[in-house]
């Protein structure tokens, strides 16, 4: 914890997460930050202080494997983030009208698909960021299903079936084998364009 800086649980209004309130009453600069594949609130919990420790308001928000969450990273709605940016507004903490957008690896596709379709998302922060939508991702590994969805429509996605190595994939990791990896899978399909242009977010 940053001294000065308020730690506050949120689990409402579809919203799972936790609020860092910074020093001061405000308006300030915000931001809904959220993890990778690892699901959960995962390096959000030191990015939240952290950052409300230098004047933002943060939001950090889980939107699988959490309390009353997806259990895999499976058809998430893009609106998380928009419930989430409407928490901040309703509180009257946001400087301006819109708010930063924080991910991480697979949370860099929901940041970057959140400021292509929500008006209410301006800057994006995309750490070990991708700019194509992968598919889903169980405890399995890749599954042939959308990563997310918006407005009840599933948003395109590249198979991550077809690899040399996808027998390991319809077997899954075990808990006395090596784990699965994954880079095959992404290595595979980026190297034929024609695999992944059609699931390009489109950050232009």
């Amino acid at each position: 914890m940053r001294e000065n800086v308020n730690m506050t649980e949120v689990r409402e209004h579809g919203v799972v997460g936790l609020y860092a309130s910074p020093p001061g009453s405000g308006p300030f600069p915000a931001v809904v930050a959220f993890g990778g594949s690892g699901g959960g609130l995962g390096p959000t919990v030191g990015w939240a202080p952290a950052l409300a420790a230098e004047g933002l308001a943060v939001l950090a928000i889980a939107y699988f494997a959490g309390p009353g969450l997806p259990p895999a990273l499976e058809a998430i709605e893009v609106e998380v983030v928009e419930r989430a940016a409407q928490w901040l507004f309703e509180r009257g903490v946001v400087a301006g009208d819109t708010v930063a957008a924080m991910g991480i690896s697979r949370g860099s596709e929901l940041a970057l698909l959140a400021s292509v379709l929500l008006d209410g998302v301006g800057p994006v922060v995309a750490f070990a960021p991708s700019g194509i939508s992968w598919a889903a991702l169980g405890a399995g590994g890749p599954m042939d299903a959308p990563a997310w969805t918006f407005r009840g429509e599933a948003l395109p996605y590249v198979r991550m079936t077809g690899a040399p190595s996808a027998g390991a994939l319809a077997a899954g990791p075990s808990a006395d084998g090596p784990p699965l990896s994954l880079r095959p899978f992404f290595e595979f399909a980026l190297a034929d364009r024609a695999r992944w242009e059609y699931a390009e977010i489109a950050v232009e």
